[in-house]
């Protein structure tokens, strides 16, 4: 993969960087950057001799760089997008170059973590409604550190105010049946307990306890319909409105 960096030509003081995949791509990009074929065709020789870690710097005002996309995953994971879907007890996994930004699912393509050196690190909430996904909430910032906390805390608010709404709703909670160890739906001895509360849709929540009495729960695991696993709460409610919410 190839980083640009260049002065656009309808902004000469402010520079932007594009990610390329194709060399072809980019030359061509650079024949309209400056307008000179030999340029192009020297950029395009470059690119192709190019190895990870080589960048050269021409005229006018652009520099090419090859750099290794898998290890820049890797270390942006390891030092944003880790940091807040742990924290959130969420999953993640990288989409790649995707709309022109480095972009991580963490919703079953509807919320997004999102990289790209023009605007920095963003991360985009959204709800599924009737008309087609609706935006809940996002943020931008090229500060790292004021990015992950700002996602934190922002996530957290959305999931608390859209908790409390449903907590108490008896509509919300009767679709929601219980599976006991014993293989049926309501208790059937002493020792008996809840191994996993489900829905018709599929939808399913996981409960694990910290002993073999399964007296106090440890957690609730919420998994989709698909088989993806959102987290580990320790209230049951907030287990279920991550479902909900999808």
């Amino acid at each position: 993969m190839f980083k640009l960096t260049y002065r656009p030509t309808y902004n000469r003081d402010k520079s932007r960087t594009d990610y390329f995949n194709d060399t072809k791509d980019l030359a061509n990009f650079i024949l309209s950057l400056t307008n000179n074929k030999t340029e192009a065709d020297n950029a395009y020789k470059w690119c192709n001799n190019a190895t990870f870690g080589n960048h050269v710097t021409r005229q006018p005002n652009y520099k090419i760089e090859c750099f290794n996309e898998d290890e820049f995953i890797k270390e942006t994971e390891q030092k944003v997008v880790s940091k807040i879907t742990e924290a959130l007890g969420l999953n993640y996994k990288c989409l790649g170059l995707y709309d022109e930004q480095f972009t991580w699912d963490i919703g079953d393509r509807i919320n997004f973590i999102t990289y790209n050196p023009n605007d920095g690190y963003g991360i985009l909430i959204q709800k599924r409604t009737q008309y087609g996904l609706e935006e809940v909430w996002s943020t931008v910032n090229k500060d790292t550190n004021k990015f992950i906390t700002d996602a934190i805390t922002g996530v957290e608010k959305i999931i608390a105010k859209q908790l409390k709404s449903t907590k108490n709703s008896k509509v919300n909670n009767s679709t929601w049946h219980k599976h006991y160890f014993s293989g049926c739906t309501t208790k059937q001895h002493a020792n008996d307990a809840i191994e996993f509360y489900y829905k018709d849709n599929g939808d399913k929540i996981v409960v694990s306890y910290t002993d073999f009495r399964h007296n106090k729960v440890a957690c609730y695991a919420p998994i989709d319909r698909n088989g993806n696993r959102l987290g580990s709460f320790s209230k049951l409610y907030e287990a279920q409105k991550m479902l909900d919410m999808k």
